[in-house]
């Protein structure tokens, strides 16, 4: 808890202008659920090249205590466009391939391997986690279970978001508690094939 309020640890990239549209509308929707959020950009220490091997263990061990600290993690699982990837003769190739397999490698493509990270010490900390992407998300295994749930718009958010306040923070198992997290992985669990 922070400030009374449950505390997110806000795990996504935010590298093209989309992104960043898509994060700042997620942080107004914290705000407007109750939520206190930590979000590496402005919360974190931004690494950039000149850094170093020190600077980047600090940003690093910075982004883990905060997941420590954190109440619920909530990963963007978007993550970066296939268009950033790939140099403009590269794509004009992939463009040329069936549009089954396009979307095929769009989807291989479209991870934050940093969101992923922190997806996984999250879980290993025993940590509640629900995953958000508006664009559709091709699971895997690991990523399905590790989390409550999986809410693909804003609306589903905002019910999710609400379900979980009142018994978010609370280190005590209560009935209600395990209620609610029952009812959210129910509503929200991932359907479809699962890799």
């Amino acid at each position: 808890m922070s400030n009374g309020k449950p505390l997110v640890y806000l795990a996504c990239p935010y590298f093209t202008d989309w992104q960043k549209k898509e994060v700042d509308r997620v942080l107004e929707v914290l705000t407007q659920c109750d939520y206190d959020c930590w979000f590496w950009v402005r919360d974190g220490v931004v690494v950039n090249p000149s850094m170093g091997s020190a600077g980047r263990r600090e940003a690093l061990m910075q982004n883990i205590k905060s997941i420590d600290k954190c109440d619920l993690l909530l990963a963007m699982v978007d993550g970066k466009s296939i268009y950033t990837e790939f140099n403009e003769e590269e794509m004009r190739y992939l463009k040329s391939l069936p549009d089954s397999i396009f979307k095929k490698l769009e989807k291989l493509v479209n991870r934050d391997v940093g969101t992923i990270f922190e997806m996984g010490a999250d879980f290993v900390m025993s940590k509640p986690m629900v995953t958000y992407s508006v664009r559709g998300m091709d699971p895997n295994l690991m990523l399905v279970e590790s989390c409550l749930g999986h809410v693909k718009n804003e609306q589903e958010l905002i019910d999710c978001l609400n379900t979980l306040h009142p018994v978010i923070g609370s280190l005590e198992i209560t009935e209600d508690k395990a209620k609610v997290i029952a009812e959210v992985q129910a509503k929200y669990k991932f359907r479809g094939e699962i890799y």
